[in-house]
C-alpha cells in the first residue's frame, strides 16, 4: 500500500512541477502582450536540443558505443560528460533561439518569457508527468488493479519516503528559475553581440548540473546536499532576474544587466 502522505506528496508535486509553470506562463502572457512566441520557442528549443538531439548523443555514448561507455563509467568522467552535455545543447540552442527565431525580439520580458517556456516545458515533462504516472500507479496499487507488468513500481512507491516526493516538486521549481536566469543572460549576449555571455551560461549550467550528476552515481550520498545547492542557486537566480529587470539598466544596455 501507498500511503495517504505519499499519494498527497506526490499530488502537491504535481501541482508544482505542472499547474503552476503553466499559470506562470499564461499570466505572464496576458501580463506582457506578445510574448506567446518567446514561450512557444523556448519549448520548442527544449524539445529539440534535449530531447531529441542530446539524448540521441547520450544513446550512443553511454549505450551504442562499447569504448565510450566503459568510459563514462567512470564516475568522475560521467559527471564532467553529462555536466558539459546539458551546458552545450541547452545554451547553444538557447543562442540560436535568440539569434534567428527571435531575431529582434531583445525586451527583458522576452527572455523571461522564453525561460518560462523552456523551464516550463521541462518542468512539465521531467516532473509533472513522473508525479502524475506515480500518482496514478499508486491508485491503482492501493486498489488492487495493479497490472503484472508494473509490479516493479511496487516497492518503489511504497517505499519511497513522502518527502522525496514532495521534494521533486521543488526542484522543478528551482530548475525552472535558473533557466530564466539563463535564458536573459544569453539574450544579454546576443543584444551586445557578444558571445561570452553564452559561454557564462553554458559554465554555470554544467557547475549546477554536476554535483547532481554525482549524485546519480552515488558520491554525494545525501540527496539534500544537492537540493540545498539548487534552492540557493534558484534564491540567486530569482535575485538576479528582479535586479537585471531594472528597466534602465537593460534598455541603457550596460555590461551587465
Amino acid at each position: 500500500m501507498v500511503s495517504l502522505a505519499s499519494m498527497a506528496a506526490m499530488a502537491v508535486s504535481l501541482v508544482l512541477a505542472a499547474f503552476l509553470p503553466v499559470g506562470l506562463a499564461v499570466w505572464f502572457a496576458r501580463k506582457h502582450r506578445g510574448t506567446l512566441r518567446d514561450m512557444v520557442v523556448g519549448a520548442l528549443i527544449f524539445f529539440v536540443f534535449v530531447l531529441v538531439l542530446e539524448n540521441a548523443m547520450h544513446v550512443y555514448f553511454l549505450r551504442t558505443n562499447f569504448e565510450t561507455s566503459m568510459i563514462l563509467d567512470n564516475p568522475w568522467a560521467y559527471a564532467i560528460y553529462g555536466a558539459l552535455a546539458a551546458g552545450i545543447f541547452e545554451e547553444s540552442g538557447r543562442y540560436l533561439g535568440f539569434r534567428f527565431l527571435l531575431k529582434g525580439r531583445e525586451r527583458w520580458e522576452d527572455g523571461i518569457a522564453y525561460g518560462i517556456g523552456h523551464g516550463g516545458i521541462e518542468a512539465l515533462l521531467v516532473g509533472g508527468l513522473a508525479a502524475a504516472q506515480s500518482l496514478y500507479l499508486s491508485f491503482m496499487m492501493n486498489a488492487g488493479n495493479l497490472p503484472a507488468q508494473l509490479e516493479g513500481f511496487r516497492a518503489a512507491l511504497s517505499g519511497t519516503a513522502p518527502w522525496l516526493f514532495l521534494l521533486s516538486g521543488f526542484e522543478r521549481l528551482f530548475a525552472l528559475a535558473l533557466q530564466i536566469a539563463l535564458s536573459l543572460i544569453v539574450l544579454y549576449g546576443v543584444r551586445l553581440n557578444k558571445f561570452r555571455y553564452v559561454l557564462y551560461a553554458l559554465l554555470i549550467h554544467a557547475a549546477v548540473d554536476f554535483p547532481a550528476a554525482l549524485y546519480q552515481k552515488g558520491m554525494i550520498p545525501d540527496v539534500m546536499l544537492i537540493e540545498a545547492g539548487l534552492a540557493a542557486v534558484a534564491a540567486a537566480s530569482i535575485w538576479f532576474i528582479i535586479k537585471s529587470g531594472k528597466k534602465s539598466r537593460w534598455e541603457e544596455g550596460e555590461d551587465k544587466p
